[in-house]
């Protein structure tokens, strides 16, 4: 925890030379006068080593500054998935009891039970709820995800105001479309309202960030803020304004699988995985890079262009609220966490309407998808399997498994609290639940688990404030975590992880020298098995969790 510093030339001194820094190179002064303003980012499917500070290429120049400044946590953990992450985020509250047992849809044997209402349940209290009670004015812009009906919205769990996109993939332009058959409209509400018209020049990135700094310009600083800005980028379809739309041009015509070993060296470089790691096989829908025609290897490399140009975009909307913060002096005092959701998206964004019947004629028929339209209006596309893959190196898979390339991601933190500037950590396992428990230690919040006369469940994370000061608890790495999510499981205990992917058994891996899951050990350390399989029984009877039966189609 930084120290008071009294002396009234020392913290003008600290300030000015804060305030004097040119940006992206921000200055975070040592003040704990007051309860901090606190800022959560979240990117929307963005991968573990796509960004500077992970091990990329990709150019993010705000977010470095931010890590130069704070933490970087290198076993950071959500759910497989961005609706059951942001329940999690929101709620302190494992997805099985706040709503999301499940996402796409419900098994049999799932349907009617609780925590499987697939929306955020009023069993569990919001983040902003609890700190909008206790003197802070909350704001939000972006994806909510959490629920459409209008008592869901984030208006009703606790924001004093919000825009937000109540579907999940979209246009990041405005022609207000979806890539589903069934669903191929997206739908934003302002304050509980539902807004019937967005301006001609917009893009989701820098639109969400002028809302919330409109939000911002209200704030009169006599009370602390909780902003919530929840980007849609650089999840699927690919979109970038047409003056960004080349700065990654050529950028990515090696391949994939050269990107995926680049990214694995850089990580070994700065100490984030050990020598020994090694990369899992490409995914069956990945094929080799070499296999493609010329032509094929245009067009997935233009997909990465767009990808990286969506990344550097959102960076630089980061920068302008970075900026603004700045300008009313209230950067020195705000806590700013930045995180993804979950791993990056390698399936196609077809997906979301090929489950029905003439979905694919449809889907054709309604987008551009030439190689001269990739990123533009009227275009519909996703990066596919193949730079998913690079996107999480050195890990296994990506979006929507238990393995570690659909749950690891980034996860930086700076501003008051925060002692370590520029420091990496590898040691501490952090998990997404870390973050509300961590909020309200920060605001003076006590979490009761009783509210307006609902029971609700209790908070499963830790504060991560040890961390952030520099202290080395035993608990961040004693406790067990496991997931579950559409018949995928995980439990991880230190460095052991124990994987059982849908319809197969489980499997052993030693995180420490094998970050990759490339080497199932379950019949050399059974005993390892049988303990992880205790925390896994523990964990399914303390969260409702069901898995889903044979009769669940996904």
């Amino acid at each position: 925890m930084f120290e008071i510093i009294k002396k009234r030339n020392v913290i003008a001194a600290v300030v000015t030379s804060a305030l004097c820094l040119l940006l992206p190179e921000l200055g975070f002064a040592q003040s704990q006068a007051k309860r901090p303003n606190i800022l959560l980012i979240v990117a929307d499917d963005m991968g573990y080593s796509d960004f500077e500070p992970f091990g990329g290429e990709i150019k993010t120049p705000y977010l470095s500054s931010l890590a130069k400044r704070g933490i970087s946590f290198y076993n950071f953990y959500t759910s497989p998935l961005c609706a059951p992450s942001r329940a999690m985020l929101l709620s302190g509250v494992d997805n099985h009891l706040s709503g999301l047992g499940a996402m796409f849809r419900l098994a049999e044997n799932q349907k009617g039970m609780p925590g499987y209402e697939m929306h955020l349940n009023k069993n569990v209290v919001t983040i902003a709820t609890l700190l909008k009670d206790h003197g802070y004015q909350t704001y939000m812009a972006g994806k909510w995800h959490l629920g459409r009906a209008l008592d869901l919205l984030p208006h009703a769990r606790g924001f004093t105001k919000s825009f937000t996109i109540s579907n999940g993939p979209a246009s990041h332009f405005v022609d207000a479309s979806a890539p589903k058959i069934h669903d191929p409209f997206v739908t934003y509400y302002e304050n509980g309202k539902q807004v019937h018209k967005i301006p001609k020049d917009f893009y989701s990135s820098k639109f969400f960030t002028d809302k919330l700094i409109s939000y911002l310009e209200t704030h009169t600083g006599a009370e602390p803020f909780f902003a919530y800005l929840s980007f849609t980028a650089p999840h699927d379809p690919l979109h970038i304004p047409d003056d960004w739309a080349d700065k990654y041009k050529g950028r990515y015509d090696e391949g994939y699988e050269a990107l995926r070993l680049k990214r694995k060296l850089a990580l070994q470089t700065i100490g984030a995985i050990p020598a020994s790691t090694q990369l899992s096989a490409l995914m069956p829908d990945a094929k080799p890079w070499n296999s493609l025609s010329e032509r094929e290897r245009k067009i997935s490399a233009r997909k990465m262009e767009v990808y990286a140009a969506m990344i550097s975009y959102m960076d630089n909307q980061i920068g302008r609220l970075f900026h603004f913060l700045k300008s009313r002096d209230q950067l020195e005092n705000t806590l700013i966490i930045f995180i993804s959701d979950n791993g990056a998206a390698g399936g196609e964004t077809f997906r979301y309407s090929k489950r029905h019947k003439g979905a694919r004629g449809w889907f054709n028929k309604r987008y551009d998808n030439r190689l001269e339209n990739i990123g533009r209006p009227g275009s519909a596309v996703a990066v596919g399997r193949g730079w998913a893959q690079a996107s999480m190196s050195p890990f296994k898979f990506d979006k929507g498994k238990t393995s570690e390339g659909g749950i690891r991601a980034p996860f930086i933190v700076a501003g008051p609290h925060v002692t370590r500037h520029g420091f990496k950590d590898f040691q501490t396992i952090a998990h997404i639940m870390d973050i509300p428990v961590t909020i309200y230690k920060l605001a003076g919040v006590t979490y009761q688990q009783s509210y307006n006369g609902r029971d609700l469940h209790k908070l499963q994370g830790l504060s991560l404030l040890d961390a952030f000061a520099g202290r080395q608890v035993p608990a961040y790495q004693q406790r067990y975590l496991a997931w579950e999510l559409h018949g995928h499981r995980g439990v991880r205990k230190n460095n052991w992880k124990l994987l059982g992917l849908k319809d197969h058994d489980w499997k052993l891996y030693n995180l420490s020298t094998d970050p990759g899951e490339t080497h199932d050990l379950s019949k050399t350390h059974p005993d390892i098995v049988s303990k992880l399989k205790g925390y896994w029984a523990d964990y399914t009877l303390s969260n409702n969790v069901i898995e889903p039966n044979k009769k669940g189609k996904w």
